[in-house]
């Protein structure tokens, strides 16, 4: 199995033996059947079919039709130019992880042939039989995991009752700078990774969950703050695995905690107010001294006239 996000290109691979005869009958055709899950796209382009180190030309060597999810791959055992006596046979093709994805989305091949006995009729086969299913090698899965997760924004305190609504995120790939994570609304609370063909959208929160990404590790930005609240001043570290999900999402929700007032601009930093507070405060005190000062001399004054 493996992990991706929405947008994502798997690249399969099938391998093979398959002899020219089977027993005491000749291999007329190969058939490798993928059925892939909804929340995969088949790039009916990107197929290439060897035998040992050769490429075989479509549909010279091999045909492909693509019913629905299902990709049937035929590969013409008996009519192939140079086909060895025993084969060794790569197929590999790729399919992209669309918008549709769920947490876990399968892919399954099969592999099956038709005979015949050469002795018979060895130019046309026309009583072509296959084998027994029980001769037949089991079919394969794989399977792709998508995940996501829950934000949930609170004021004071992650506590019921305290949600926040009013703010929104943005999510990126590193704690600063990085790559911005492109996200669409699907519906209600609901966002999803975006399509490259997609405008991204701002997370707005409250309560929001986020899907469509691979295991890794994220940074959520607070791009504004719900009025009256403090807007965070760094990104928040969001790490997804496999051990720390259910079902696809994390365990546990993402919680933002926003306080109430205002953030102070950081121009010149701490020591600098402090620096402008405690000038201020001897200035005001030199004032001081010198009107005492100048009342007691002109007391002084008044008393030798």
């Amino acid at each position: 199995f493996c992990s991706a996000a929405i947008g994502d290109i798997l690249n399969f691979r099938i391998q093979a033996f398959v002899p020219k005869y089977h027993k005491d009958k000749r291999v007329y055709r190969y058939t490798f059947t993928d059925e892939m899950d909804a929340g995969l796209t088949y790039d009916a382009d990107s197929i290439v079919l060897k035998i040992g180190n050769t490429i075989l030309n479509n549909p010279n060597n091999y045909t492909v039709e693509i019913e629905g999810q299902k990709i049937i791959i035929a590969l013409k055992a008996k009519e192939s130019m140079g086909y060895p006596a025993d084969a060794n046979v790569e197929i590999s093709y790729s399919a992209a992880v669309n918008e549709t994805a769920i947490h876990e989305n399968t892919n399954s091949v099969s592999m099956t042939w038709t005979e015949f006995d050469p002795e018979a009729d060895p130019n046309d086969p026309n009583n072509l039989q296959s084998p027994d299913p029980e001769n037949s090698p089991p079919t394969v899965f794989t399977k792709t995991y998508v995940y996501g997760f829950n934000l949930h924004k609170y004021k004071e305190e992650a506590l019921p009752g305290n949600s926040l609504d009013g703010a929104e995120f943005r999510l990126y790939t590193a704690a600063s700078n990085g790559e911005e994570i492109q996200l669409v609304k699907v519906a209600g609370k609901q966002y999803r990774k975006a399509l490259n063909s997609e405008a991204g959208e701002t997370i707005l929160a409250g309560e929001a969950k986020i899907f469509g990404l691979d295991t890794g590790l994220y940074w959520l930005e607070e791009t504004r703050a719900p009025d009256g609240y403090n807007q965070l001043t760094g990104r928040v570290a969001v790490e997804i695995s496999e051990e720390n999900t259910t079902e696809g999402y994390l365990q546990n929700e993402v919680q933002i905690i926003n306080k109430a007032g205002i953030t102070l601009p950081t121009t010149g930093g701490v020591g600098t107010h402090i620096f402008y507070l405690t000038g201020s405060l001897l200035m005001l005190a030199a004032l001081l001294f010198l009107i005492r000062k100048t009342k007691q001399s002109i007391s002084k004054d008044n008393k030798r006239i």
